[in-house]
């Protein structure tokens, strides 16, 4: 495994992305039960928020696709996500962001994946 990356400089130019397969779903449940496929469980005040394969019953706008970016962030890495935020705010993309012990993760609604894979494939040049 690579060594966890900090600078920012670094971060950007060797930014790859792995659209992992699938559509995934955010829920929230009450108690910490692992919903079937889930990846994600995580604890908040009101419940317990997942992160789930999508299901044809899912509303349109709870339809995900997952972008990994592949370069190894440190977890002290300063900027690397409020740029990404940036550059994808700026081209009206939203994003829900999973952090990782080696990764951060990216969540778009699944009808603008093309598009933000697009914007974010241009941050170093490359794909």
């Amino acid at each position: 495994m690579s060594r966890p990356v900090s600078d920012l400089n670094t971060l950007l130019s060797t930014l790859a992305l792995d659209l992992r397969p699938g559509v995934w779903a955010f829920e929230t449940t009450p108690e910490p039960v692992l919903l079937n496929g889930a990846i994600m469980l995580f604890a908040e005040r009101e419940g317990w928020t997942q992160i789930r394969p999508a299901t044809p019953g899912d509303l349109a706008n709870n339809r995900w696709c997952w972008i990994e970016l592949g370069v190894y962030s440190d977890l002290h890495a300063v900027g690397f996500i409020a740029e990404i935020s940036r550059i994808l705010a700026q081209n009206a993309l939203p994003c829900n962001v999973v952090a990782g012990f080696n990764h951060d993760h990216l969540f778009i609604p699944e009808d603008q994946c093309a598009r933000a894979v697009e914007v974010l494939q241009a941050i170093n040049g490359g794909d």
